[in-house]
């Protein structure tokens, strides 16, 4: 009986039940390109670029909810407000919009090194464009 169960738990560091390695990038409806920096001035490059698997920022300003689109923004700059992050937007038409974000929010996406997380609460500043054919 050891002999069988060695196997199975030499395994189960190494994905053999089926675990996933590393970060999963989800599928986004439409691609988007983005450069994020983070807190630490570290700067990358992502494809695939999604928040919480979504193409879409969701805020609030005030007690009113909103989403606005990647394919709606140019750029963004994130400032910690405890207990939220606001996120200011510079929008495609030339608006601007400030929203209240969580801060817990994953933001994921590829590079040329590999999957990428980073939480909102990390972000410093983000270009996007897109969406991507």
């Amino acid at each position: 009986l050891a002999v069988l169960a060695l196997p199975l738990f030499l395994g189960m560091g190494t994905g053999m039940l089926g675990e996933e390695q590393g970060l999963v990038v989800p599928e986004p409806d439409q691609s988007f390109t983005a450069v994020v920096v983070d807190q630490d001035d570290m700067s990358t490059e992502v494809s695939d670029f999604t928040c919480d698997g979504w193409t879409y920022f969701l805020g609030t300003r005030g007690k009113t909810e909103f989403s606005v689109g990647f394919e709606r923004i140019e750029s963004a700059r994130f400032f910690w407000e405890p207990p939220k992050v606001r996120g200011d937007f510079a929008l495609k038409d030339g608006q601007n919009l400030s929203l209240m974000l969580e801060p817990e929010t994953p933001c994921l996406g590829k590079s040329r090194y590999g999957a990428v997380r980073v939480k909102v609460r990390d972000l410093k500043t983000l270009t996007l464009s897109g969406p991507n054919p």
